[in-house]
């Protein structure tokens, strides 16, 4: 079990990752800013490569 610091760093990453992939980021950046699917998915790639990377 994780507790502590360690606890609040992955609640604080999951969270993130929630943020970062909600429907909601989809609909504003594709359906309404124009976004390509495939830049978005690239974006949000690129994104969670970096806040997903040990030791972020």
């Amino acid at each position: 079990m994780v507790t502590g610091v360690g606890q609040a760093n992955l609640q604080s990453g999951a969270d993130g990752v929630c943020a970062l992939t909600s429907v909601e980021n989809y609909r504003h950046l594709v359906v309404d800013r124009g976004w390509p699917p495939k830049d978005y998915e690239s974006w949000l790639c690129g994104l969670l490569s970096l806040a997903l990377r040990p030791g972020m």
